[in-house]
């Protein structure tokens, strides 16, 4: 099934990467093999799956919103063009992976993210996962993180499931300023270089050599507890969800943080958190358009509520926009030595330990008029790293993604403790 759209001159549709893009290319290069920096998501569809026929149709009658889908690397790999001709072979791009009843689905969608994409055509591919349930099905989409971060991702399926239509790439480009009105700035600003200088706590987690093969975990967290412990304390359900996750790692390796420990080694963990430098539209969602926010979890505090209010104060919004404005003025103008310079540096785990990412889903996405029931982050694992974590906050249910090198122990015990630490932090909340 071809699909193809009008036409302009190619030569102004083109985009060219961005220097991340070319970096994340080349971290790509330095793995075992290129899955390392696939990035995608999971989507859990109650009732009898579709044909993949249907599917297909679905996916070409909504592509016409989603023009993203239909670019592919151009000249040198320096640009991403349209595919010519007659356009996109939606056929070469959504497959289907019937399984066994009762077989592990997961396992089946997380071995799915690591198939390769062929570099000649546009980087994405939608799975069909079905068989396992006779009342339910996966849909895997995955992507070259060169090609799409996970705002795209994200982006992209909530046009393919639900009512947003995209921009062509490169159309509007990002704003040289935030939008909203402009807010006196306080007269004395810390000093926040945004840059980790500093080697972080060491943590035994990513102590390990690497073995190349990673284990994928999901799970819900009591959304309802979120919210309450949010309202309580006037934090965000995100900041929450972090403060919890603080809790969660000191309980998970607490020798870490004991008083045994070395006492250069009894302070917060540095973490990364990336900073979505998009316009509202989301510019297109082709490329890599995120900055990096270092923040420290308190994990060398005992007290959940100090846990909380640690992240409150690196996490508030002045704070971000900071980041944001500044990521935004130095992308128009950072090169790529420059850009592989930090990037490794920021994905580096001996400065940041890991990547800790949060995504907000349109809710009421459906395929064929089924409802998605969950939306699972799959985040990339740069080479390097031994951990990564993903929030999903998908209508009411906030979802954690876990993908993990297999040298991680004990990826099950961190689900509890993060579901006990958020317990801790009920307790903050006043008792009728």
């Amino acid at each position: 099934m071809i699909v193809g759209f009008p036409r302009a001159r190619q030569s102004d549709q083109a985009v060219r990467l961005t220097a991340l893009d070319r970096v994340v290319g080349w971290m790509a290069e330095q793995g075992a093999d290129e899955s390392h920096m696939h990035i995608g998501a999971i989507m859990r569809v109650d009732g009898p799956p579709p044909s993949l026929a249907s599917l297909r149709d679905h996916v070409a009658g909504r592509i016409q919103h989603a023009p993203v889908l239909e670019y592919r690397l151009g000249h040198r790999r320096r640009w991403w063009e349209p595919v010519s001709g007659l356009g996109v072979d939606v056929a070469a791009h959504v497959e289907e992976m019937p399984l066994r009843p009762s077989a592990d689905a997961l396992a089946a969608a997380a071995a799915v993210m690591r198939r390769p994409l062929p570099p000649d055509r546009p980087l994405w591919a939608l799975t069909l996962v079905h068989g396992y349930a006779s009342d339910q099905y996966l849909l895997c989409y995955r992507t070259h993180h060169m090609f799409q971060d996970g705002m795209s991702v994200t982006a992209t399926l909530e046009t393919l499931f639900g009512n947003r239509r995209l921009a062509r790439p490169g159309s509007r480009p990002i704003p040289r300023k935030a939008p909203g009105p402009a807010k006196a700035k306080p007269k004395h600003q810390p000093f926040d270089l945004g840059l980790p200088l500093r080697r972080c706590a060491r943590w035994s987690p990513i102590r390990g050599p690497l073995t190349r093969h990673r284990t994928l975990r999901t799970f819900e967290l009591d959304s309802r507890t979120l919210e309450a412990v949010a309202h309580s304390t006037g934090a965000s359900v995100n900041q929450v969800c972090l403060a919890a996750l603080t809790g969660a790692l000191r309980a998970w390796t607490p020798r870490d943080w004991s008083r045994t420990a070395p006492a250069n080694d009894r302070r917060g963990l540095a973490v990364a958190m990336p900073v979505n430098l998009r316009s509202p539209d989301r510019d297109g969602a082709l490329g890599n358009h995120v900055a990096v926010l270092p923040v420290v979890l308190a994990c060398e505090q005992e007290s959940p509520q100090r846990q909380l209010e640690s992240i409150v104060a690196q996490t508030q919004a002045r704070r971000i926009l900071r980041h944001r404005a500044r990521g935004r003025a130095l992308e128009r103008f950072m090169s790529y030595p420059v850009a592989r310079v930090l990037f490794t540096r920021f994905t580096d785990p001996c400065y940041l330990a890991m990547v800790v990412t949060t995504v907000r889903v349109a809710p009421g996405l459906t395929v064929l008029g089924s409802p998605v029931r969950d939306f699972l982050p799959c985040p990339p694992l740069a080479p390097g790293q031994h951990i990564v974590i993903a929030l999903t906050q998908y209508g009411p249910k906030v979802t954690a993604s876990l993908l993990a090198d297999n040298v991680v122990p004990e990826l099950d015990r961190l689900e509890a403790c993060w579901h006990q630490a958020l317990a801790g932090l009920q307790r903050l909340t006043p008792t009728k």
